[in-house]
């Protein structure tokens, strides 16, 4: 489920890829990557807290994943909370 949403959310058909990364969810919760998919899909809708959640929820399963930090960062930053944005990029 989750290779097909990026498909989806690579033609742009992004309801689709949603509905793709929900069901992959449902097989595995703790699943960053797909989180972070998802978070990725919402990101490109400008849907910007739905993304800080997913992303957040990728870094609760895997806290090292610099890609999760790294989203997580730039989705404060374009909400202008940057200091909060700052940790996201450390090392």
């Amino acid at each position: 489920m989750n290779l097909l949403g990026i498909i989806y959310a690579h033609e742009n058909h992004f309801a689709e890829a949603i509905d793709a990364f929900e069901r992959a969810l449902k097989l595995q919760p703790n699943s960053a990557r797909t989180h972070i998919n998802l978070g990725n899909v919402y990101v490109a809708q400008n849907k910007f807290q739905l993304a800080e959640n997913e992303f957040r929820t990728a870094l609760k399963f895997e806290p090292a994943n610099r890609e999760a930090s790294y989203n997580l960062g730039l989705v404060l930053l374009w909400a202008r909370q940057t200091r909060e944005s700052r940790p996201c990029w450390r090392p």
